[in-house]
């Protein structure tokens, strides 16, 4: 797993998202998310709070702060669709697929 041990700006179990200036309680975050194990990222992508990535199986996988749905409000694809490209901005993360269409999530 290319990430593992990665907490990256988690703190515990408890999802408290360290900023710059320290703990900001309340706002929710979510964890690196468990791949299988025959899938290894392909390419990743570091927004201003969070993290979005694909495997090679084609899905993303997001993580970080999520108060607005930018890690979990990954769109549903067709069955024959699979994530090309990925990209994560301040509050949105923006994705390619195999069809070519183009699809955003987040604030």
């Amino acid at each position: 797993m290319l990430l593992k041990g990665c907490r990256g700006p988690f703190k515990g179990t408890r999802g408290i998202f360290k900023g710059p200036r320290g703990p900001l309680k309340g706002i929710p975050v979510s964890r690196i998310p468990e791949e299988n194990a025959d899938e290894t990222f392909v390419m990743i992508s570091a927004g201003g709070n969070h993290t979005a990535a694909i495997t090679s199986m084609g899905r993303a996988l997001c993580w970080g702060r999520d108060g607005d749905r930018r890690a979990s409000g990954i769109p549903e694809l067709n069955a024959d669709e699979t994530f090309v490209m990925i990209s994560a901005g301040g509050g949105r993360t923006a994705a390619i697929t195999s069809m070519g269409r183009a699809l955003c999530w987040g604030f």
